[in-house]
């Protein structure tokens, strides 16, 4: 069994745009964490579901104890 922890989720994309999802705490459910590898000769996109359950941290202040979202656009 896995106890909670922080989870944090970032992409860029071509422009250097990134958005990043930070969770402070969540618990993985059963079969929570995939790794889906495709083979060489398929095309797309790999694929990783994710099932979590997020917790309020109350430690944190309010408008970020469940969640932070960032979009920061990575010019330079």
């Amino acid at each position: 069994m896995l106890n909670a922890y922080a989870m944090q989720i970032t992409h860029t994309d071509d422009n250097g745009k990134i958005r990043r999802l930070s969770l402070p705490s969540v618990n993985p459910s059963t079969g929570g964490f995939q790794f889906n590898f495709k083979g060489a000769n398929e095309d797309g996109v790999e694929e990783m579901p994710l099932t979590f359950t997020a917790k309020l941290d109350t430690s944190l202040v309010s408008g970020r104890q469940l969640m932070e979202w960032v979009i920061e656009d990575g010019a330079a």
